[in-house]
């Protein structure tokens, strides 16, 4: 980590599959207004899960057909938005998954992917107890970026690992690239 030089790393063939990412999700009875029961499973039960409040706003489903999806959001105080896709499932039920957050088993999941990289670039063990992302729900921008610490297990210095995941369900879509000094 020391040597001064910025490194962006990608996954290659070591790591394939897609990640399984958990996300949030939940079902819920609609009765006669999909777009609403949603509204309501949002700022309730994903809101809860989240760990946040969040103002639901769904589109109105173009369809009423099993399988057919519309997108919701839901917005925090803080103004970031999470983004919603649900699907009917059955004519009285509605399934919603999240589309940009990262919950602790997804950071885990990202954690050990990214030391992995981290390894085979350096050719040293980092240790994932090394790498740190947190455990509270990550809204991902537009970028799909976010900050997680890398602790040099030589010397104890903290360095930013920026991890950029494009595809939120392809763990082969991971880079990261790891700050050129320690925190200061």
């Amino acid at each position: 980590m020391g040597s001064g030089t910025r490194r962006v790393l990608r996954t290659g063939s070591v790591l394939v599959g897609v990640l399984a990412l958990a996300g949030c999700s939940g079902s819920f009875s609609i009765g006669a207004n999909p777009a609403k029961a949603s509204e309501d499973l949002i700022e309730g039960d994903l809101a809860d899960q989240l760990g946040f409040e969040l103002t639901a706003s769904c589109d109105k489903p173009e369809s009423d057909e099993i399988g057919s999806t519309f997108n919701c959001t839901g917005t925090a105080e803080d103004g970031r938005v999470v983004e919603f896709v649900s699907e009917r499932t059955a004519k009285d039920a509605v399934n919603l998954n999240t589309a940009n957050v990262l919950v602790a088993s997804d950071l885990e999941q990202l954690e050990l992917a990214s030391v992995q990289i981290l390894e085979r670039e350096v050719g040293l063990p980092l240790g994932v107890e090394n790498f740190d992302c947190g455990r509270d729900a990550i809204v991902l921008d537009a970028g799909h970026e976010f900050v997680c610490a890398l602790t040099d297990p030589t010397d104890g210095a903290v360095y930013d690992a920026t991890l950029t995941l494009p595809d939120i369900t392809d763990i082969n879509s991971l880079s990261v690239e790891v700050a050129p000094a320690p925190r200061g």
